[in-house]
């Protein structure tokens, strides 16, 4: 991890240069110039353009030098051909910091970009920092710095770090549809200089930000970004992204089972879940989440109570919760008995909870009661309860009528009941922008105009609670370095690291293959080697129940396939286990990743895998091996036995630790491995070097 360096010149300067201002209404020297000038009264702005005339009513400067005093942050809102000379400039007169707008870099070419890194290395050797170039620029709505065109962000205490602007505009208009605001904001341009995983530390320590936001259409920073969510993870800010995976899987031929797998999507899930990441898939989701974060209450369990002013949107909400793995348990005849009291004789007190529209003042009445019942974990207040105080954003609340004013008592007595802290309390109505919907965010509590939103968000919370996070380092190289990645040396070298596989003995001839048979005993399986995917080709014969059999495999292996050694195998009893596949790959931006999930002959079919950063814990597998889709047949279904969970958590750590110390290992993959009631073995292995991209 490289040294933080200290971004507050960029956020929060005493001093500010614009070059490139200009006088002409459209442009982007226009623009931000106007933008900064909002917060001239917190610091001096100064106007830098060539022609040295009056911009905006406001005196400008030939160029930097001629400025009374050096300004600390210099904005370049100038061309291609003009970014190296006043980045010169900018350091010869001792800015601290530079963010460059100018469009037409690194993102052109290669010359372009050889340019860019001349650059960057000058501003680095110089200490300064470079945001850019071809970026929007930033916000900070604490310090009244304004400094990104055609964005005006509401206050508030969510950051966003961004790849594209026009992300940024559309967090800018939902959000004050939620009820909530930003820190700050960045948008990131080329990257050239400063990166996603420095804003990330840099807003880990800001006391304005509760949550960070990130738009990143390349997470080219792979651990450097595991090591910022770290620091994030102590500094108790929670992260969210948006990262679009890639539906062509990999853009590289793939090589085996779990190349084709772990491509670039897995790869950034595998990321998430080891930093405690959020990942969603929309902006909607990303400011979603965001809000729920803000002041995040992780529910301790799955147990959900509907709170809801009318039977379908109670319906709808339990069937969605459902899909989810909430359980909505019924209430106690006790707090059935206590919620009954208050409400209304046309209520229903059963969970889900359906309450009358028009007495919102019963919602913070049951909230309080259910919260306080210790019977559930998390409450979803549903319907359409603050759709009634419409107006947006009164001056007074003495302006909305009793009902409206009772909702806005009711959003608060709400709040307060959530901001306790003993459930976690959403809330979903179909109000556009009111007053309720301000009150519960200024608690803490998100509201989502639609149900789905409401419990997704509370699966995400869940999920931060249920999924461990691995900041495990990777270990320096081992000097025990693989040289020999067939099928018998891949064998070998795991049985040295210590995983467990079925007795094999490697064979060239018929004769040896009948001596193998009689050491190991039948029934036995045969092997064709130096074949990619040998059951695809018919390399693979199984069930071999006597030398007659093992002879007639061999010879019409021979003969079609002509391989030049065989493996002769122990029949393990499949019958008894369960096939998954358990591999690893070297990723060039995150290193090691593991994976795990049903394999055997359908692995690429059922799909049901699960990716990690490696080296990782047992219990890091146990959860991965928790999540699948398949897990049930793992924990016995059917009448079958259950499988070792444990057993396998210990052979995928150990593959992982192998993958972590061999970064000469492009891809390792045993499928299948057979997870029996008391051990896991594997029956294949394969081992794909860096070097020779070959098994």
């Amino acid at each position: 991890m490289t040294a933080h360096r200290s971004l507050k010149e960029m956020f929060d300067p005493s001093s500010v240069a614009v070059v490139g201002a200009s006088g002409s209404t459209g442009k982007w020297g226009n623009i931000i110039s106007q933008t900064l000038l909002k917060g001239s009264h917190r610091r001096k702005i100064y106007l830098v353009n060539r022609r040295g005339q009056e911009i905006l009513g406001h005196r400008s400067y030939a160029c930097l030098s001629e400025l009374p005093k050096a300004p600390e942050l210099v904005f370049l809102v100038v061309p291609a051909q003009s970014f190296e000379t006043s980045v010169d400039e900018a350091l010869a007169v001792g800015a601290k910091a530079i963010i460059a707008l100018t469009a037409g870099l690194g993102e052109t070419g290669d010359a372009s970009r050889a340019c860019e890194e001349a650059v960057v290395q000058r501003v680095r050797d110089a200490g300064v920092v470079m945001l850019g170039p071809n970026c929007m620029g930033v916000i900070d709505t604490a310090s009244e710095l304004s400094g990104a065109a055609h964005m005006t962000l509401p206050a508030g205490d969510i950051a966003v770090i961004t790849q594209s602007g026009g992300i940024g505009l559309e967090l800018d208009c939902r959000a004050k549809h939620a009820g909530v605001g930003f820190s700050r904001f960045v948008s990131l341009g080329n990257q050239a200089d400063l990166k996603a995983a420095d804003f990330v530390r840099e807003f880990a320590t800001h006391d304005q930000t509760r949550v960070i936001a990130i738009y990143l259409e390349d997470t080219g920073e792979g651990r450097e970004l595991l090591e910022a969510a770290k620091f994030s993870h102590i500094n108790g800010k929670h992260l969210v992204l948006l990262a679009p995976g890639r539906t062509d899987a990999v853009e590289r031929a793939a090589l085996s089972h779990t190349g084709s797998l772990a491509g670039d999507d897995e790869a950034i899930d595998a990321l998430c879940a080891a930093g405690g990441i959020v990942r969603v898939n929309t902006p909607r989701e990303l400011l979603d989440a965001a809000a729920s974060l803000r002041y995040p209450r992780i529910p301790e369990g799955r147990r959900l109570a509907i709170i809801s002013d009318g039977g379908g949107a109670a319906i709808v909400a339990a069937s969605l919760a459902g899909s989810q793995g909430f359980d909505i348990p019924p209430f106690s005849d006790k707090l059935s008995a206590s919620l009954a009291e208050g409400a209304s004789e046309l209520a229903s007190v059963g969970n889900p909870v359906d309450l009358l529209a028009d007495d919102p003042g019963s919602f913070d009445r049951t909230v309080k009661l259910v919260a306080e019942s210790g019977e559930v974990d998390a409450i979803l207040v549903t319907g359409v309860y603050g759709h009634t105080a419409s107006k947006q954003y009164p001056s007074e609340l003495g302006d909305l009528s009793d009902l409206e004013r009772a909702e806005v008592q009711t959003a608060t007595l709400i709040g307060q009941v959530a901001q306790a802290g003993k459930v976690s309390v959403v809330a979903s109505t179909i109000a556009t922008p009111t007053p309720v919907v301000n009150e519960l965010a200024r608690f803490g509590v998100p509201m989502y105009r639609d149900i789905e939103a409401a419990v997704g968000n509370l699966d995400k919370l869940c999920r931060i609670g249920e999924t461990p996070v691995n900041f495990l380092p990777v270990p320096p190289p081992a000097q025990n370095t693989v040289t020999d990645d067939s099928y018998e040396g891949s064998r070998q070298f795991l049985t040295e690291q210590g995983v467990d596989f079925a007795k094999a003995h490697f064979v060239s001839n018929l004769d040896e293959a009948i001596t193998a048979g009689k050491a190991l005993g039948y029934p036995l399986v045969l092997k064709a080697l130096g074949l990619l995917h040998k059951s695809d080709m018919g390399g693979v014969a199984i069930g071999l129940n006597d030398a007659a059999a093992l002879k007639e495999a061999f010879q019409d292996m021979n003969e079609r396939l002509q391989p030049k050694r065989f493996s002769v195998e122990e029949m393990a009893p499949l019958s008894n286990g369960v096939e998954l596949i358990v591999g690893t790959q070297w990723d060039e931006k995150l290193g090691p990743i593991l994976l795990v999930g049903l394999g055997g002959i359908f692995t690429e079919q059922l799909k049901d895998i699960r990716t990690a950063l490696a080296p990782v814990t047992p219990e890091i597998v146990l959860h991965m091996l928790d999540s699948l889709r398949g897990i049930g047949i793992l924990r016995g279904a059917r009448g079958r036995a259950a499988v070792d969970l444990d057993a396998i958590a210990k052979l995928a750590t150990k593959l992982a630790e192998v993958a972590a110390s061999h970064p000469e290992i492009a891809e390792m993959e045993m499928n299948p491995v057979l997870a029996l009631p008391d051990r896991a073995i594997g029956l294949d292995a394969r081992i794909i070097l860096t070097t020779t991209g070959k098994s």
